[in-house]
């Protein structure tokens, strides 16, 4: 698009923007932009004057329309947003990724569609493109910003024939490319990353261009990394042994045979080269799964690996492919959890080319959450005793719940059995629990993590429950954290980053998740009234109440044992004991026991009285009677019992101590309740 020149009394620089960006473009004196034709750029400046003043009007008088009020501290958000999105539209903005952290329910979707809606009235200059996580996504965008059949295109997987059809239409033989002609543009982010993986740059990719050439405004909804990180182990190697073997592929089959040998054998932080092996012939005889397998490893023999040695996991190779072409930026992210994860902090430290725009504040003063401290992840789910207590106390809240509707998030089924499928083992259990009562249950719906992004038909459901946390093995959270800090797989990092790390991703995603129920609106800054979390996974350091208070701050947070806690004889006598040890009144002196007498006086041999010390129930009946035991380090006096006025919370350490046998229990017990 080109211009004729402009007198200099015409080149206005109201905001700044406009005078920097020419000067950060070729250095010079002000003598110079005398000279300046508009020949030089793409688009004229001057045609954005007013453009925030008249979408933050706009944009006011839809959230009255909706009775939303936002604070002025999320009005700077929202502010941000059109500031950058304006920035791009007018090619001034720097070629750097935007992340805004406004909570969910701020208005940041509507934001975008008034901007983008004016961005059309301006005229046909400015591209737009608009990346989403879930299909489900574009006709409601469609239906906010108005659009006109004209005025869009939707690119996404070929088999969505019939989204793919809207707007300006799909390709034919005969028209090609029709998106160059649709001023906005849909896509998913997977489908930009099967482009880019095929080294392809924005400038390349003719099915995102409009009019010829990229597109200035880009906005991607939801989360983002900057790579994608992968890991296979050497058993998933070791499952493609076979079929190649069957179907007479005998050298692909020794050169991967020879691979997991030398992973398994590898000592320290060994970086292989992988080989280059050509599957192309081999793909058609394998399943899905073994597909992803090998092109995990296509993908690594490009360059190399790291290998992890997991107690879990076993043997890992762990590396990561860039997913962004180099030319993507300038991109402004939408991410309502980006205050919580540590992923673009590293990407602005480790890539540089990553900032923060306001990010406002939601609190959860009307929102109570519950937390039943036990094991509920994937490992502790095989297990169908434990599938059934969880189902238990799914049921017994679904008894008393005075919603009429429920959200679970759960674990994905790993068989096609309906026995090991939380969904239908919680169903089936709950609508055993109520007809004893001769009630109704009330609505259940599932989730699945990996499902728990970009769905709003959720948005009136107040009550969520989640089963278990979508956390990460340890070689995935590794792989992770290097995708986004972007450095050399030789760069060594500590257990304490990446563990920090991590717990951000935790948080991340039960925010995300919890977010698809009626917490994501708004009631001034705070969520809706009524609104309650149940929540049940296993505490270990990072992953405890510390992480929730973390992600939803002014919640209250209480401990909860649906199907309730029944000691043993042992722990009975134990907890009875510790209480006759403990000082009859507040502020008493503590009560002093030795190891060997508190384990004779309650018959428990005392190798164990340190793990019967922290069973999830006995510590649980404790605090219920507001004990706090101390053991320090080098006290022969042995163990403290110290009485306190209210019950203590569930979580608070009822053993401060520095001790390898101790340290040695933990470390068993988070392997025993696995999530």
């Amino acid at each position: 698009m080109r211009y004729t020149k402009y007198s200099v009394s015409t080149l206005k620089l109201q905001d700044d923007l406009l005078f920097f960006s020419l000067s950060k473009a070729r250095p010079t004196s002000f003598d110079h932009l005398l000279n300046i034709t508009w020949e030089e750029i793409d688009v004229d400046p001057t045609e954005f004057e007013g453009f925030n003043q008249r979408v933050e009007r706009a944009l006011r008088k839809r959230f009255a329309e909706r009775d939303h009020f936002p604070s002025e501290e999320n009005w700077d958000g929202l502010r941000a947003i059109i500031q950058t999105i304006k920035a791009m539209a007018a090619e001034t903005a720097q070629t750097s990724y935007f992340v805004s952290p406004l909570p969910t329910g701020m208005g940041k979707t509507t934001a975008i569609a008034v901007a983008v809606g004016e961005l059309i009235r301006l005229g046909e200059k400015t591209g737009i493109m608009i990346l989403v996580d879930r299909l489900e996504q574009i006709d409601a965008l469609i239906a906010e910003i108005g659009l006109k059949p004209h005025q869009y295109a939707v690119r996404t997987a070929d088999k969505n024939k019939d989204l793919n059809s809207k707007g300006v239409g799909e390709d034919t033989g005969d028209d090609n490319y029709r998106n160059d002609r649709a001023q906005v543009l849909f896509t998913t982010q997977q489908r930009l990353y099967a482009l880019a993986s095929k080294g392809l740059g924005l400038k390349n990719m003719r099915q995102f261009d409009y009019r010829g050439k990229p597109r200035q405004v880009k906005i991607w909804d939801e989360a983002i990394l900057p790579a994608l990180p992968r890991t296979v182990s050497a058993d998933d190697i070791k499952h493609l042994l076979r079929p190649l073997r069957t179907h007479g592929f005998i050298s692909q089959r020794d050169a991967l045979n020879a691979l997991a040998t030398r992973m398994e054998e590898s000592v320290g932080n060994c970086i292989p080269t992988m080989p280059d092996i050509d599957f192309s012939a081999v793909k058609p005889f394998l399943s899905a799964d073994q597909v992803v397998i090998v092109e995990g490893l296509e993908r690594m023999a490009e360059g190399k690996a790291l290998i992890r040695h997991d107690p879990f996991d076993h043997t890992v190779a762990l590396y990561y492919d860039e997913l962004l072409p180099p030319d993507f930026a300038p991109l402004l992210i939408l991410d309502a959890s980006g205050r919580l994860r540590k992923s673009y902090e590293l990407w602005s430290h480790g890539r540089g080319n990553l900032e923060f725009l306001s990010g406002g504040r939601k609190a959860y003063h009307n929102l109570t959450i519950r937390h039943w401290n036990r094991g509920a992840g994937k490992i502790t789910q095989r297990r169908l005793k434990d599938r059934l207590e969880i189902a238990q106390g799914v049921a017994e809240v679904a008894a008393t719940t005075t919603e009429p509707e429920v959200l679970i998030i759960h674990q994905p089924t790993q068989t096609n059995a309906p026995a090991t499928d939380m969904e239908h083992v919680i169903g089936e259990t709950v609508k055993r629990r109520m007809e004893v009562e001769g009630r109704v249950p009330p609505k259940l719906h599932f989730l699945a993590w990996g499902w728990h992004t970009g769905i709003n038909k959720f948005r009136d459901v107040k009550h969520v429950i989640v089963v278990g946390l979508n956390q990460y093995s340890k070689p995935q959270q590794e792989a992770a954290f290097r995708a986004a800090h972007g450095k050399s797989l030789a760069t060594v990092y500590s257990d304490a980053d990446i563990d920090a790390f991590h717990a951000g991703e935790v948080a991340h995603h039960l925010f995300q998740a919890v977010g698809r129920g009626a917490l994501r609106k708004v009631h001034g800054d705070d969520c809706p009234k009524g609104c309650q979390l149940d929540v049940i996974f296993a505490e270990c350091k990072p992953i405890d109440r510390d992480l929730l208070r973390a992600t939803f701050p002014d919640a209250k947070i209480d401990p909860w044992w649906p199907l309730g806690e029944t000691l043993i004889p042992t722990e009975q006598r134990l907890v009875d004991e510790l209480e006759r040890i403990a000082p009859d009144r507040v502020g008493g002196l503590p009560g002093w026991v030795k190891q060997r007498q508190l384990a004779e006086a309650v018959g428990i041999d005392a190798r164990n009285i340190i793990e019967a010390l922290n069973r999830p129930r006995v510590v649980q009946e404790l605090a219920r009677r507001g004990i706090k035991l101390v053991r320090k380090r080098g006290d022969r006096r042995g163990i403290a019992a110290i009485r306190f006025a209210e019950p203590l919370r569930g979580d608070d350490p009822l053993i401060a101590v520095d001790d390898p046998i101790l340290r040695r229990v933990r470390r068993n017990r988070r392997r025993n309740h696995g999530g």
